[in-house]
């Protein structure tokens, strides 16, 4: 048999970032060729073959700087070899070759150059997505896809590597975040797509990446990159905060819309419901007089002029200022200073101001940071709409020596968040008689940290709370502010954060611990208390497509045992098509809390699971609590979920380093969410029972956390909990349709529509669909 089938190498031409050699093949009917690449050591390296002709074919495999050794096979329908020839490719010989075939104008050796390119998608079809830094390596995000045309295709074993120019295989972690296989066409073809990431070894500048079935067919596809285009990609993947973006000076024809806008706010005042007046409080020590001179200026600019400017003066030694306030309070009859013996701290200081207002409302600016002229008209506007408002906050940016940079985009309140950062921060305003209300007001020892607590201690009792997302503040970096080196520059306001976080967490009744620079460096780190009477029941999720769930069941009980002995903890294994609500309330009604594990997972949860996932729950501070899932390449498959104006639920920072902070450590820290994943999210077994309608699919959880939501209760992404998870094969109909995710969407959609209006109330407005990691 094998005197039937011959193989011989013809030319061979270099292309971009490959290598092209001509291969005829003389076979019988039925038999395939095949081909593989290996280098001295025998290892596999990247190739591909593809037919020109009945008896012609192309094999192409990569530039490198080491020997390859190409091997074509030809074997009949029973796998049995029919004929085999190899052929070694120096990098010398291979471009010598190529540059000789160039000056000949060799048109068989320019007929397979780039052979890849002109003959269209290979049968297993390869291309990267994303480029996304991750510390000191980089991880590649790529798709592939081919036709399948039995089960076993369907499901056949992918093998995905990346090499560097010497054939060394650069691949850290690989793994799948995404596998499906659906029918297309009317003729039940299915075609499987698979995205994938590749986490690779430090300091690699070209790689080939490398896609092939590892049994039954020997369908591959490779692709190499260069420096350039990894360059590209991962300029392409990070975020906006990732470099100190600069905000553009309205010029020109902007600069006259500007100004015809803050002219028509001008005009509009008389449309207002509700004039309120604000008492803008600013204490003053030391100030600048360039700083100060600005500051007021971008006061007195307002378009909106029911306001009064208090300058709080701390420093009666400095003539030169106290002159200055005196010429700024002359000039203008809405100015007032409130003059102090001496500084008392910036807490007593802005008491001083506190008592000396006498507007609806308190502004606290800051002595050296300036306003938008329209901060006021935006924050007058939004208590004439909502007059019941008792607490607002805008976005802001830095003011770096005239320039203005880096915008913080925030999300609305957030009081979760608020427990581990003052994102509120700048141009708070409060209601004046909502802080006469409080038993006294704040002491020296929130010095630091004065407005954390007014946003903190206001927050709790107000009626409405309204963020304006305009960046309508601009915080000054200069050599002595927190702006220009951090709160390390002002130690002690870490002591008093802390406190005041204490302080909240105490009136609240929440059981639990602020501590500061724990698991995060400078910020509030809450360490929650389990409750004496906690019953837990560990649920792990299983499908068709899970791992094994002994070993994850026993490591779950060791863990248990380990961190609470005296807890009640009971883990058992449901199916994941089971009504998750029932089988608890039929089984296991004595459990108090249930944490839910689902099918992806992998491993039990990291970190300190048991009391940040169940002490939000025991204390109140919220109804769900969701932790953060993450692939094996340490890429997040979800970090919470984000419902909005795009009528379907969508997943927070999709493979985005878990390693990194995200937007203003949003990836980091715990907060509030719409709702949490279905990976492992915890909740109270009655809340279960009530909110939890397994009718609704894959959206079950979101169902859960909306449902919640309608009783005024908050969702937690608790980002200190993280579990491993894989993607597992998913088959479906031809459509979402026929698989039901489309009228479990419908009927979400139905219970819920007004939530999926506008944006996100947790995540920042201004940060929209064209940054990768916002929503998959």
């Amino acid at each position: 048999m094998k005197e039937e089938a011959s193989i011989s190498f013809g030319r061979v031409t270099r292309g971009r970032g490959q290598v092209f050699v001509s291969v005829s093949v003389t076979a019988p009917d039925g038999a395939l060729a095949s081909a593989r690449n290996g280098d001295r050591e025998g290892r596999a390296l990247p190739c591909c073959l593809r037919a020109l002709g009945p008896d012609e074919a192309v094999a192409y495999l990569p530039v490198l700087e080491c020997v390859q050794t190409l091997t074509v096979e030809v074997r009949d329908e029973r796998g049995e070899l029919l004929a085999s020839a190899s052929k070694r490719l120096s990098p010398l010989g291979a471009r010598l070759s190529s540059s000789l075939n160039t000056l000949r104008k060799d048109e068989r050796a320019e007929a397979i150059r780039n052979v890849d390119q002109k003959l269209g998608p290979a049968s297993l079809c390869l291309q990267l997505a994303a480029v996304v830094e991750d510390g000191d390596h980089d991880v590649l995000v790529g798709e592939l896809g081919y036709d399948c045309f039995d089960e076993a295709t369907a499901i056949s074993p992918v093998s995905v590597e990346a090499f560097d120019l010497s054939g060394a295989n650069v691949t850290r972690v690989a793994c799948a975040l995404s596998d499906e296989c659906d029918v297309e066409g009317e003729g039940g073809l299915m075609r499987r797509r698979q995205r994938f990431s590749l986490a690779l070894t430090q300091g690699v500048e070209t790689v080939a990446v490398f896609a092939r079935l590892k049994e039954g067919d020997r369908r591959s596809d490779f692709i190499v990159v260069e420096p350039y285009e990894l360059g590209q990609l991962r300029e392409r993947t990070r975020l906006a905060q990732s470099s100190v973006a600069e905000v553009e000076p309205a010029e020109g024809p902007d600069a006259l819309t500007r100004e015809a806008e803050l002219e028509a706010q001008r005009r509009s005042l008389g449309e207002f419901a509700q004039r309120p007046t604000f008492s803008i409080i600013v204490p003053l020590y030391k100030t600048p007089r360039d700083f100060l001179d600005q500051m007021v200026d971008s006061v007195l600019a307002q378009t909106y002029p029911d306001l009064e400017l208090l300058l709080v003066n701390a420093s009666p030694e400095d003539d030169g200022l106290c002159a200055r306030v005196e010429e700024i309070v002359c000039s203008d009859e809405r100015v007032r200073s409130v003059e102090l013996e001496d500084n008392q701290g910036i807490t007593l200081n802005t008491n001083a101001g506190i008592r000396a207002a006498t507007g609806d409302f308190l502004c606290f600016l800051d002595h050296d940071d300036t306003i938008e002229p329209d901060a006021l008209w935006w924050y007058a506007r939004e208590v004439s709409l909502h007059p019941e408002t008792d607490l607002l906050y805008c976005d802001e940016d830095h003011l770096l020596d005239g320039r203005l940079i880096g915008p913080f985009h925030k999300s609305d309140w957030d009081p979760i968040l608020l427990c581990a950062q003052n994102y509120v921060c700048h141009m708070l305003c409060v209601r004046r008689s909502v802080v006469e209300g409080l038993e006294g007001l704040p002491g020296r020892e929130f010095d630091g940290s004065q407005d954390h607590n007014m946003t903190l201690l206001v927050g709790e009792r107000a009626r409405r709370v309204a963020h304006v997302p305009r960046v309508l503040y601009h915080w000054r970096m200069h050599e002595n502010s927190t702006a220009g080196k951090g709160v390390g520059q002002k130690s002690y306001a870490l002591e008093a954060e802390r406190l005041a976080v204490q302080s909240h967490l105490d009136r609240c009744g929440v059981k639990a611990r602020a501590d500061v620079g724990g698991r995060f460096e400078g910020r509030c780190d809450l360490r929650f208390e389990l409750p004496v009477d906690l019953s837990l029941l560990v649920v792990v999720q299983r499908d068709k497509q899970s791992s094994d769930a002994d070993a994850l069941v026993g490591q779950l009980r060791r863990q248990l045992e380990l961190a609470a002995a005296d807890v009640d903890a009971e883990v058992v294994v449901l199916d994941a098509g089971a009504d998750l609500a029932r089988e608890v309330a039929r089984g296991h009604a004595a459990a108090s809390h249930v944490l839910v594990l689902g099918p992806r997972v992998t491993a039990p949860p990291e970190g300190e699971w048991l009391p940040d996932m169940i002490g939000p729950l025991a204390s109140g501070m919220a109804g769900c609590v969701g932790a953060r899932s993450v692939f094996e390449s340490g890429l997040l498959a979800c970090a919470g979920v984000l419902v909005d104006g795009h009528r379907r639920p969508k997943r927070v920072y999709p493979e985005y380093p878990a390693s990194k902070m995200g937007y203003y450590e949003y990836n980091r820290l715990p907060h509030a969410a719409s709702a949490v994943g279905s990976d492992c999210f915890a909740v109270a077994a009655d809340d279960l029972a009530s909110h939890y309608d397994a009718t609704l699919g894959d959206y079950a959880v979101v169902g859960l956390c909306l449902s919640l939501a309608e009783e005024g209760r908050l969702s937690m992404q608790q980002n200190y909990v993280s579990v491993r998870v894989t993607a597992g094969l998913r088959t479906a109909g031809a459509s979402a349709e026929e698989s039901g995710e489309l009228a479990c969407r419908r009927e979400l959609l139905r219970r819920f529509g007004f939530r999926f209006v506008g944006s996100d109330p947790y995540y920042t407005p201004d940060v929209g669909e064209d940054n990768l990691y916002f929503g998959a």
